[in-house]
């Protein structure tokens, strides 16, 4: 019984109240369908786009992608679906601007991060991973829906434990959370051991509800 879930989707499961936490599993256990198909690709242009301004260091290059995001925002005739996706991957390249766009990161190739608790493994990628003066910083970006500044932190510290669990010592002031819903940048200044308790107890009882999680409806059942 394999049991994985990334870093936002333990801390989803956390801060879900008991009545849908179960439910929440639902796009792990089955990531080939629903949300958590969709969920690698939402900021994809925003990702890219980063990734190019800074190996040209052209600052157009992210007021063209954002020119070209307001000409789908703006035209009724996509679906809005689409249009809202548009809108937030301008917020997520305008947030990046306002507190990265003067930084001299050499962007390198994302690694692979697990924690292992239990029987679960947690994945933990940020969305970038960059070199300033020889030193590591991880960039995740997410809407932040739950409001509780522990929502957050916990995201932060899972993608820290994960690193030095994999073999990499990134401090945790190098781990930034950027806030498309707020424009705003999170550091964590917790300590390493604050979620320690919080954490193992959801994977115990992630490891007891997996079982009980069913597909969606109208899909096959998968294992």
């Amino acid at each position: 019984m394999a049991i994985k879930l990334s870093a936002t989707g333990v801390a989803e499961y956390i801060h879900a109240s008991p009545a849908t936490r179960t439910g929440n599993l639902k796009a792990f256990k089955f990531p080939h369908r629903g949300e958590g198909a969709g969920r690698s690709s939402y900021y994809k242009r925003t990702i890219d786009t980063v990734r190019e301004f800074h190996r040209s260091g052209d600052n157009n290059v992210l007021r063209k992608a954002v020119e070209e995001l307001r000409v789908i925002e703006n035209n009724t005739s996509i679906p809005k679906q689409l249009r809202t996706k548009a809108v937030k991957n301008i917020n997520a390249l305008l947030a990046y601007e306002t507190h990265y766009g003067n930084r001299k990161f050499r962007i390198i190739p994302n690694h692979r991060l697990a924690l292992v608790v239990g029987a679960v493994t947690i994945t933990a990628q940020p969305d970038l991973w960059a070199e300033e003066n020889g030193t590591q910083v991880l960039i995740k970006l997410g809407v932040a829906k739950n409001k509780s500044e522990d929502y957050i932190d916990l995201i932060l510290h899972l993608i820290r434990k994960a690193a030095i669990a994999t073999g990499y010592k990134v401090r945790a002031r190098n781990i930034a959370y950027l806030n498309v819903t707020t424009g705003e940048e999170v550091i964590s200044n917790l300590h390493l051991s604050h979620f320690n308790r919080t954490i193992a107890s959801s994977c115990r009882d992630i490891e007891k509800s997996w079982s009980s999680v069913r597909a969606p409806s109208g899909s096959e059942t998968s294992a």
